[in-house]
Parts: structure tokens; C-alpha cells; sequence
């Protein structure tokens, strides 16, 4: 991070943000995003208020998810859960 933030960070984004234009509901491009600029920000500054709401969004969106697709991902709602645990102290 020290060396490629600069770099990497706009790239690591806009994969990000490609991935909601394909599937806007997808809950882990939403929470790994928020949880990317939340981190960010911890080193840069700024407001997370708008990650935070990301984040409760995607937690719903866990709630609410169902894929007939065989081998669906179902990862990552104890991290999104953890990391808006944070926003709330």
C-alpha cells in the first residue's frame, strides 16, 4: 500500500464499480467497496458516512439473496457485518 495506493487504488475501484454496472444488487462488489474506501480513509481522511449506508445496504442485500446458479459465491456478509459494526461505535 505504502508504495502502489497511488496506483492501484483507482484501478481496484473502478473493478469495483464495474461489477455493480453489471449487477447493481451484488452485495459483495457493494461491501467490498464501502469496506476499500472505508479503509482508505482511515489513512487519507474523509466522512465514511456514505460507505456506512453502503454497508447496511449490502447487509440487507445478503438477507435478501437467493441464486439458482449452482456454485453461487454466499461469502461475505460476516465481513460487511463486522465492518459496519465499526462505522456504529
Amino acid at each position: 500500500p505504502m508504495s502502489r495506493a497511488m496506483q492501484l487504488s483507482p484501478e481496484i475501484i473502478h473493478n469495483y464499480e464495474q461489477a455493480l454496472q453489471l449487477e447493481p444488487n451484488n452485495p459483495r462488489a457493494l461491501s467490498g467497496l464501502a469496506d476499500f474506501q472505508i479503509q482508505s480513509k482511515k489513512y487519507m481522511g474523509g466522512s465514511t458516512e456514505q460507505e456506512c449506508k453502503d454497508l447496511e445496504k449490502a447487509v440487507s442485500l445478503f438477507a435478501t439473496e437467493k441464486h439458482d446458479t449452482p456454485f453461487y459465491p454466499t461469502w461475505g456478509r460476516e465481513r460487511a457485518e463486522a465492518t459496519l459494526a465499526t462505522c456504529k461505535k
